[in-house]
């Protein structure tokens, strides 16, 4: 893993990133990046899924996030620099 956090580490453009285990947070050092196609994040598992680096905007991108957090509830725990909405379908967000 990088030894500093890199923005957009991963990242979802027009698709879904879906999580189906137990409670776990990504690093801190694993930003995630939305593209313009726009980004779904589905919680299933059993637990909870913490995003511990960053959630922005892909390069030159202004893609919206809908959260479908089923089971368990998604913690965005850092400040996040996305720009393009974020719609609870389902479930809860915390912060």
């Amino acid at each position: 893993s990088p030894a500093t956090p890199v923005a957009g580490q991963v990242l979802v453009d027009g698709g879904t990133l879906e999580y189906t285990g137990g409670s776990v947070t990504l690093a801190a050092n694993r930003g995630v990046a939305i593209g313009n196609g726009g980004a779904v994040l589905r919680v299933t598992g059993t637990g909870d899924l913490g995003i511990g680096g960053a959630v922005s905007d892909a390069a030159g991108a202004s893609g919206a996030i809908a959260v479908e957090a089923e089971t368990a509830a998604l913690a965005l725990q850092v400040a996040n620099t996305f720009s393009g909405g974020l719609t609870i379908l389902k479930g809860t967000v915390r912060a």
